[in-house]
């Protein structure tokens, strides 16, 4: 399962095989793979070669000078990639247990983001002059991953009670590897590596003057846009081939390009849309009332309290939270609210009824129905059935005439399109309306699997190649290549 797990397109190691290739070729190689794998975890030894790695440095800058212009990618062999997979996944079953709530990096089932919403709660208003005097001090250690020393790591599981056998697995993996640095596609001699642990390609340099330069232009406008822009000037020059300072009009617009395939784009996903299903995932923790989370559990204490998030109005949370309150009615038609015993669900401010929240048709007067503001629906719930008392008032016989089945058990909240699986995708989906499906998408579909033979054959479909009979959209003139005749005015 691990190694099927790694993408096909994934950059080679030192041994030049992908993933994909062990995948293609599975019916030849594949006991050979297996028993090279076992082999390591009985004996506890790695090949040099197996553990030889590339060092592969890309340039950030135009004219790079320093190794800080550099930016380090490490390409590892797949079967290395196999092996500390597998040692990740035997990891992951402990990690919650080890790891502090506070901590949600890395762990399955957190989020990093809880973290960053929390900060944002802590630190809305913070510059009050009525509050009493406070600061905040930021401590980030820098190249944290390129600092770890071998000793403590292992000292570290140690502490935890790991075996020694599995220590001796991670010690094998982080101290043996072999170094080769690579600048223009050529590879230099193979080092040892002292301390440190491996890790994917770090950002860009934010103080390059042209990343200055972008960054003005788009810092008059909202985040949302400044994304969304730096997305389409890259895919311009991707287009025109030109660099970010002479990118002509684009051949294709970008929201045609955030299309699916189906429908006559490159499937990109449209980074609005994305952005909001995000969110989505955070504000379903707290419709869930997923106390698991600690960000859910400040929102409970701090923003809500007695409230609801279906009827809240607040305007004086954070940033992200207020953004989130929004999107609440888009998802509400998506959300099916099953009653069960009515122990969960608020009778007044829970949307469990097809008219929404019941306090919204009777704000000012809810006592109408002879039930409190802070009435469970377990209240008008008797051994399994509704269980109204008299009512004489037109507008509450209404609610009553239109009253859901009840379901046997707990109160539950499930996502309408596939129950209770709560996927980013599908509520991409809910922001991101599809459009018509074109003819020709079956041509760009597994036919051509070079990334460069789809994309000119999807530019030649739309006819927006450039070709001579456009001479103007690239500014190369219109004259005919071989007579130099102006036969296109």
């Amino acid at each position: 399962m691990a190694f099927f797990e790694i993408a096909e397109d994934k950059a080679p190691g030192p041994d030049g095989y992908s993933s994909g290739f062990y995948k293609a070729a599975w019916s030849i190689v594949g006991e050979e793979v297996v028993k090279a794998i076992m082999e390591f975890f009985i004996t506890g030894r790695l090949l040099k070669q197996v553990n030889a790695t590339i060092l592969a440095l890309i340039p950030k800058v135009w004219t790079p000078s320093l190794v800080s212009d550099f930016c380090p990618i490490f390409c590892c062999n797949v079967l290395y990639k196999v092996i500390t997979k597998i040692i990740l996944q035997r990891l992951r079953m402990v990690l919650d247990s080890l790891i502090s709530p506070s901590q949600n990096a890395f762990v399955l089932g957190r989020s990093i983001g809880d973290n960053i919403l929390l900060a944002q709660e802590l630190f809305t208003r913070y510059n009050q002059q009525r509050l009493p005097m406070r600061c905040a001090l930021k401590v980030d250690q820098r190249k944290a991953y390129d600092m770890v020393e071998w000793d403590f790591l292992f000292a570290v599981l140690q502490m935890f009670g790991f075996l020694s056998t599995f220590i001796n697995w991670i010690e094998e993996c982080a101290t043996t590897p072999m170094f080769s640095v690579c600048i223009n596609g050529n590879p230099h001699d193979f080092f040892k590596g002292a301390r440190g642990l491996r890790q994917g390609a770090r950002g860009l340099n934010p103080w390059d003057p042209r990343s200055i330069a972008c960054s003005t232009r788009i810092s008059k406008g909202p985040p949302s846009s400044a994304v969304s822009w730096t997305l389409s000037l890259g895919f311009e020059i991707i287009i025109s081939g030109l660099g970010p300072s002479n990118v002509g009009h684009p051949k294709v617009a970008w929201h045609l390009a955030c299309r699916p395939i189906e429908e006559g784009g490159q499937g990109i996903r449209d980074i609005l849309a994305l952005n909001k299903a995000l969110m989505s995932r955070h504000l379903w923790n707290v419709i869930k009332s997923n106390r698991a989370s600690i960000w859910v559990n400040c929102i409970f204490h701090i923003r809500l309290r007695d409230k609801s998030i279906w009827t809240v109005n607040d305007k004086s949370g954070s940033w992200g939270w207020r953004k989130m309150l929004r999107l609440q009615h888009a998802l509400l038609p998506h959300i099916d609210f099953k009653v069960g015993d009515g122990d969960l669900f608020s009778l007044w401010h829970n949307p469990w009824h097809s008219l929404g929240p019941l306090i919204s048709r009777f704000p000012r007067d809810p006592g109408l129905t002879n039930m409190p503001v802070i009435a469970k629906l377990s209240m008008v719930i008797n051994n399994g059935e509704w269980g109204w008392p008299p009512i004489t008032d037109m507008e509450c016989i209404e609610i009553i005439h239109n009253l859901p089945d009840l379901h046997n058990g707990n109160d539950s909240i499930t996502w309408r399109s596939n129950g209770d699986d709560f996927t980013t995708s599908a509520v991409y989906d809910v922001f991101h309306h599809p459009g018509p499906k074109v003819g020709w998408s079956s041509l760009l579909l597994g036919t051509f699997k070079i990334p460069r033979h789809h994309f000119i054959l999807w530019l030649a479909v739309l006819e927006k190649l450039s070709t001579f009979d456009k001479p103007w959209l690239q500014h190369l003139g219109n004259d005919c290549v071989l007579c130099k005749f102006h036969i296109y005015k």
